[in-house]
């Protein structure tokens, strides 16, 4: 039994060791992030911007929205999920929502404020109007 106390407390000072040593070595992700208080949110945004996001866009659909990357550094991988796929934002205090797309979307996250899910890319609203003038 002490062994195994041994070998626990051994791992945990390891593990601790690691993140803090990761934590240093990374420094801050984004200068001058404000949490959302939405970890979902939150790790959206952080991932996009850590996959090389730039710009990123949103817009309203209604009973949901819809985030996407629209400008990412030259450097980045442009087959990031981050940078390529839409991402579905529903308030979790909302009952009933329907939402019929014609594209598969698949949940990612969920937590106390909403619920993320993500698919390939759609056509914006604002992208149809503006496609539309041109004609």
């Amino acid at each position: 039994m002490k062994r195994l106390k041994s070998i626990c407390a051994s791992t945990l000072l390891a593990l601790m060791c690691m993140s803090v040593g990761c934590a240093a070595h990374h420094g801050l992700i984004i200068e001058n992030f404000e949490p959302s208080g939405s970890m979902c949110w939150d790790a959206l945004v952080v991932n996009q911007h850590v996959a090389g996001c730039v710009e990123s866009t949103a817009e309203s659909r209604g009973a949901y929205g819809i985030q996407r990357c629209v400008v990412y550094h030259d450097d980045a991988d442009p087959a990031s999920p981050w940078l390529v796929l839409d991402f579905y934002i529903l308030r979790v205090a909302q009952e009933n929502v329907e939402i019929n797309l014609e594209v598969p979307i698949h949940p990612m996250c969920v937590d106390t404020s909403m619920l993320i899910m993500y698919g390939p890319r759609t056509q914006l609203i604002h992208e149809e109007t503006e496609d539309t003038d041109g004609q």
